[in-house]
This record gives structure tokens, C-alpha cells and sequence, in this order.
């Protein structure tokens, strides 16, 4: 029984070291892009002593971008090690607290980053930011769910680790 749980978790890590890289890929293509376009507007707007505030917004694009790459690539490196923790037996541990914790506030963080990238990207595209803008530029919901359920869980793990030190203590 032991050895079956140590290979679906082995399989479940594997999966999620693909999608880290995956992850990685796709949105550091976006973030570069950005990033590129943004610094060549600066530089040739600064060197024709003209400013045009989209190149300043395509560069924050690209920072914004940047960071929401590293934070979910911090939130896939956080579940790995989760799951890497459940080969042992003291799941309930204030790491994996601190992980689930930190996960579900990554992931909150990273939806408005996001949420920040594509109004930018908007508002440079169609040089006008209206009311009306802000409701149709997408809002990844599910991740900020995610990052909501991961802070439950997180303090269901808490509460966990509080119930297992009584108990330690009582024998």
C-alpha cells in the first residue's frame, strides 16, 4: 500500500515539474516580449527627447509579466514540495502551513498582476481607458479562488498542527 502512494506521488511530480516548465516557457515569451518592446520605445523616445507614455506602459507590462512568472513558478516549486512532504508522515508540519499559506497569497497576488498585464495591453492597443474598460479586460477569477481555497486549507493545516501539539502533549 505504502509503495503504491510513493509511485502516484512520484507520477503527480513528474507531472508537476512538465508544468513548471511549461509554465515557465509560455509566460516568459510574453514577459520578454513585453519587456523588449517597452525598453526599445524608452530608449528611442529618450534618445528623440519625445515621450510616449505607451513605451513607460509596455515596460511595466513586462516587469508585471516577469513577476507573475516567477510567482507561479514559485507557487508550481511550493506544491512540489507539498507533495514531496506527503511521503512522510508528519504531513501536518508549520512548513507546509507556511507553503499552502504562501501559495494561496502568491496566487491571489498573481490573478490582479495578471488583471494589471491585460489592461495594459488594452489600453495601449486602443488608447482609451473607460469605465467599460475595466469590467472587459479578464480577470483570472479561478486563480484568485485558488488562492482563496489554498488560504483555507491553510488555515485548516494550522488548526491541524495546533490539535496534533495537544495531543503530542497529552501522552
Amino acid at each position: 500500500m505504502k509503495m503504491k502512494i510513493i509511485n502516484q506521488i512520484t507520477i503527480i511530480k513528474a507531472a508537476y515539474i512538465l508544468l513548471l516548465a511549461v509554465v515557465i516557457l509560455v509566460s516568459l515569451e510574453d514577459a520578454s516580449t513585453g519587456f523588449m518592446d517597452g525598453w526599445q520605445g524608452v530608449t528611442n523616445e529618450k534618445s528623440n527627447n519625445n515621450f510616449n507614455p505607451n513605451a513607460f506602459l509596455e515596460l511595466l507590462s513586462g516587469i508585471l509579466m516577469l513577476v507573475s512568472a516567477y510567482l507561479g513558478s514559485r507557487i508550481i516549486a511550493m506544491l512540489y514540495a507539498f507533495i514531496n512532504s506527503a511521503k512522510s508522515d508528519d504531513v501536518f508540519n508549520v512548513k507546509n502551513y507556511s507553503r499552502l499559506l504562501w501559495m494561496g497569497i502568491n496566487s491571489i497576488i498573481t490573478s490582479f498582476l495578471v488583471y494589471f498585464y491585460n489592461l495594459i495591453k488594452f489600453y495601449v492597443k486602443h488608447d482609451a481607458l473607460k469605465i467599460d474598460t475595466l469590467r472587459n479586460v479578464d480577470f483570472n477569477f479561478w486563480l484568485f479562488v485558488f488562492g482563496l481555497t489554498l488560504l483555507t486549507i491553510a488555515l485548516v493545516f494550522k488548526k491541524g498542527i495546533e490539535l496534533k501539539q495537544e495531543n503530542d502533549l497529552t501522552i
